[in-house]
């Protein structure tokens, strides 16, 4: 995955442009990663922002 961190990096900012979160911590390990969001008010929709 840190091979194609430049992909990760647009990725989340798209998503973030139609479905706005605010990144309260990420670390990138090579092989997945972990990621701590805080969604606006009334959304708990994490799953759409997350792929599944």
């Amino acid at each position: 995955m840190t091979d194609q961190i430049d992909i990760l990096r647009g990725a989340v900012a798209a998503t973030r442009q139609s479905h706005p979160f605010e990144i309260e911590a990420f670390v990138i390990l090579p092989d997945h990663l972990h990621a701590i969001w805080k969604l606006p008010p009334g959304d708990a929709n994490f799953s759409v922002r997350a792929g599944d």
